[in-house]
């Protein structure tokens, strides 16, 4: 996979490294009167299990956050 990214006036898109792991990272940002800001990440762990995270109301600095308390080592 290959790093990309894309980039609109409400969204950006991109494909890259993430904790040393490759990642998808969404970040769109709010409208006003429309729709609110909202983050995504989505990686790979341990080769096999597929970790997405979505924060509507959360931007994607915070949803990183939240992903460094998730206890993925009880996962085999």
């Amino acid at each position: 996979m290959m790093d990309s990214e894309k980039i609109t006036d409400n969204e950006t898109e991109k494909t890259g490294e993430f904790e040393g792991k490759r990642a998808k990272t969404t970040d769109t940002k709010g409208v006003e009167g429309s729709v609110s800001k909202s983050s995504e990440i989505s990686y790979l762990e341990k080769d096999r299990y597929l970790i997405t995270v979505i924060g509507n109301g959360y931007s994607l600095d915070e949803l990183k956050g939240f992903l460094g308390k998730l206890n993925v080592s009880a996962l085999k």
